[in-house]
């Protein structure tokens, strides 16, 4: 029940973050298209490690797009640094791990 609420309220403050939309430097103004990427591509030192992940991509693009960035592990309040979350999908069923199972 209590993952259920964080679910909830990270939901709620990305929600609150797109309301917030007309803020944005550049999006009234010049009608570019709005992405949302995670805000360790680029935007923040926030990856499980602390580190930022570098995107020859993103960086090509910013200039033809406005970006919201959001980091959900943080939004649920996992700190930085923390442990490496895995999603593992076994047998249809996706589980999250910080350590990962050992084949049995």
């Amino acid at each position: 029940m209590v993952e259920a609420k964080k679910k909830d309220f990270a939901a709620l403050q990305v929600m609150q973050e797109l309301s917030n939309i007309s803020s944005i430097k550049g999006v009234s103004n010049e009608n570019k298209t709005l992405i949302l990427i995670s805000k360790c591509i680029e935007h923040g030192f926030c990856r499980y490690d602390g580190s930022q992940i570098s995107s020859p991509f993103v960086k090509r693009i910013k200039e033809y797009v406005d970006i919201i960035t959001v980091c959900p592990e943080s939004l649920i309040g996992l700190s930085t640094p923390r442990e490496a979350i895995r999603i593992v999908k076994v047998n249809n069923t996706s589980s999250l791990f910080t350590h990962l199972p050992v084949p049995t």
